[in-house]
């Protein structure tokens, strides 16, 4: 397998630019496969995305004990995370594995606190 990770977001609050996140990532496959095809001979290569997701906020202070990673998503992160596992579906061919970046907490679908756990937007499409 090669390897390959991507994250985006919505930084410059453009909705039609952030939903289209999804062509680069399509682009992106379709030229890897074309190397892979150009290099790997008579081998099986596949792409493996094992690192994925919406990521854009801030990071913020490094200071010991703050939750610094945790994203709060709305609809248009789950929408792109819908066009992004549409992608990976249409390119079934070559990607064989499409692991999103963490599940809990840190930049993940899945939210939770010293109170129980939420499912945040990007959750549902998944």
């Amino acid at each position: 397998y090669l390897s390959l990770h991507t994250y985006v977001g919505n930084r410059d609050n453009d909705f039609h630019e952030f939903l289209a996140s999804s062509m680069e990532l399509h682009d992106r496959i379709r030229t890897t496969e074309g190397v892979i095809k150009a290099e790997a001979g008579d081998r099986k290569i596949y792409i493996a995305f094992d690192e994925w997701n919406v990521w854009y906020r801030e990071r913020g202070d490094k200071q010991k004990g703050r939750r610094i990673l945790e994203e709060h998503y709305n609809l248009e992160d789950a929408l792109v995370v819908a066009t992004f596992l549409n992608t990976f579906v249409n390119n079934a061919q070559i990607v064989k594995i499409a692991n999103m970046a963490q599940l809990v907490n840190v930049i993940a679908p899945i939210f939770t606190n010293e109170k129980g756990l939420f499912l945040q937007t990007i959750y549902y499409p998944l």
